[in-house]
């Protein structure tokens, strides 16, 4: 271990707790097991409300969801941080939203008109804090004058999972951040115009995201809480112990560097939900 505590496995060198194993050339060997646990609890409230002329659905969810797992026969490698200690895994699943709302409604208007709308609220998801890099370890155990600090990795030849560390020893839990909330109000006006017996013209105006909200998300594209290609990429200097600070872009929506050449100064590297977009549509039925 270096002084942030970080465990050493040595599956794959170099790396400075790399030992001599009876097959030098194997890397490592996977175990699929099917003992991962979750736990949903929610708490759902609908409204229904029907006229000659006015249909209202409603719903409302109060929801709770954990996890130490969220993939199923995952392909592209492990998201766990350490496979010896579990723990710190379970915590809030990926799909976990405090607060849901949705409504549907159609209103049969004068002179042939209906008005049609969906709308859905619903609260952050969980954000998980990865370093986006293997572990960086101290190449020479040691006082900070042993030897120069480089990024080897922990030795688990697993890059996918590495977490940051809060204080020395003590791993971020999964899911341990939240991300923004998500808002959507959809509307189509439409109109029938009846030529004869089985034949009319539908004629639609369809308007997505009606309140234009920017639905700006981090998940994806937001930079690391911490700097993978530096010291501090891993939370807790490994020379000294010392926690670091984490990366000022981590969570924010602008980014003061790119003002220069962007007057709303947001950060490109977040991700914006669909604009406003209106569409208009004619059909013939016969």
């Amino acid at each position: 271990m270096d002084l942030s505590l970080r465990p050493c496995f040595g599956v794959r060198g170099p790396s400075a707790c790399a030992q001599s194993r009876p097959i030098s050339a194997l890397g490592d060997v996977t175990i699929r097991q099917t003992n991962a646990r979750s736990r949903y609890d929610g708490f759902t409230i609908r409204s229904n409300y029907r006229n000659r002329r006015v249909q209202l659905q409603a719903f409302y969810t109060l929801s709770y969801s954990y996890s130490d797992d969220d993939n199923e026969r995952l392909a592209s490698g492990f998201d766990y941080d350490n496979d010896f200690n579990l723990k710190p895994e379970y915590g809030f699943s990926r799909l976990d939203a405090r607060h849901l709302l949705q409504y549907n409604t159609l209103v049969d208007l004068p002179w042939g008109f209906t008005i049609s709308s969906l709308g859905r609220f619903r609260s952050g998801r969980p954000l998980d804090a990865l370093s986006g890099t293997d572990a960086i370890l101290r190449q020479n155990p040691g006082p900070p004058a042993s030897g120069p600090i480089v990024n080897i990795g922990n030795g688990d030849g697993n890059s996918f999972g590495d977490r940051p560390f809060a204080a020395p020893g003590v791993p971020f839990t999964r899911n341990s951040f939240r991300d923004r909330r998500n808002f959507s109000v959809d509307l189509r006006l439409a109109k029938k115009f009846r030529i004869r017996e089985g034949m009319h013209i539908d004629v639609t105006a369809d308007f997505f995201n009606l309140f234009n909200f920017d639905n700006i998300v981090y998940v994806g594209g937001t930079p690391s809480p911490f700097n993978p290609t530096q010291v501090f990429g891993m939370g807790v200097d490994p020379a000294t112990g010392n926690v670091l600070a984490p990366n000022a872009r981590f969570r924010q929506l602008k980014n003061p560097s790119f003002c220069g050449q962007n007057k709303a100064c947001y950060d490109t590297a977040n991700t914006p939900g669909p604009p406003f977009t209106a569409q208009l549509g004619i059909r013939f039925n016969f």
